[in-house]
């Protein structure tokens, strides 16, 4: 689910998505959504199961953005992601990251000279 907050407080959500891979998605009209899954206490219940693992997930992510340099932030995307990273491009990385291109691409090419990434075509693979 996307914006569970925003749908379950009734608020407009501003904004938009694009999938990087293929993918369906299913509109539900907000009385239905109501009616037929927030009223089911079991549906609920797996609802509440995706905040609370988007919680932990949001609070694992601070964490590791405030104690992590930037080359640890790269080599655990690296680490975690490695068909996304032969998706993605370096910018998309990068934004992903919380950095900027050019951070990125400087620590990549000392990445590589420490020998703990490689490069593989147009992408970069975990050594």
């Amino acid at each position: 689910m996307i914006a569970e907050p925003a749908i379950l407080k009734k608020l407009p959500f501003p904004s938009s998505a694009v999938f990087k891979t293929e993918g369906i998605i299913l509109k539900i009209e907000l009385d239905a959504f109501e009616k037929d899954f927030i009223r089911n206490p079991r549906i609920s219940y797996e609802i509440i199961q995706s905040l609370i693992n988007k919680i932990q997930l949001l609070q694992q992510n601070i964490h590791f953005n405030i104690a992590s340099t930037a080359k640890e932030k790269i080599l655990h995307f690296y680490k975690q992601n490695p068909s996304l990273v032969l998706e993605l491009k370096k910018y998309e990385i990068a934004a992903l990251l919380g950095m900027s291109p050019e951070t990125l691409s400087r620590n990549i090419k000392s990445l590589s000279k420490d020998k703990k990434l490689e490069a593989s075509g147009k992408a970069y693979k975990l050594l």
